[in-house]
């Protein structure tokens, strides 16, 4: 008989457990808990600020250069400890289509795929913002 013992990590901020460092500290640095989080879609730009969550009301929708992932992030945390009726929420198909029209408008204006939202752009897309929102 063989016996393994193995670590385990977990995130700080929601517990999520992995078997690889590296992918558990990748995941804290964008957990949706995580009040100090980068945000993938739009680099914690001042501009792309979401409101604070006192403001929202369900069912929430994300409104000008506001981003959805940031908003959705503020409402979680917001959440914890709320029950029922109590809890703010965001569709997730209001989710989906506020993504879609804040890459299609802010990140990638000019670009081809914003006729084919089914194709979506890398990941990591936050070094190249600065580039796209330049004012002409």
């Amino acid at each position: 008989m063989r016996t393994k013992t193995v670590q385990r990590h977990y995130c700080d901020h929601c517990n999520k457990g992995g078997f690889q460092r590296k992918s558990i500290e990748r995941h804290e640095r964008t957990c949706f808990r995580n009040p100090q989080r980068e945000c993938p879609l739009c680099g914690n730009q001042e501009y792309h600020k979401a409101r604070p969550y006192e403001e929202a009301h369900s069912p929430v929708e994300s409104s000008g250069p506001e981003c959805p992932y940031c908003l959705l992030s503020v409402l979680i945390r917001g959440n914890i400890g709320a029950d029922g009726p109590d809890t703010t929420y965001y569709p997730s198909e209001q989710l989906s289509r506020d993504v879609d029209a804040f890459r299609k408008e802010y990140l990638y204006p000019n670009m081809w795929f914003n006729e084919r939202l089914d194709v979506p752009p890398p990941f990591r897309i936050a070094p190249y913002i600065e580039l796209v929102n330049e004012p002409s």
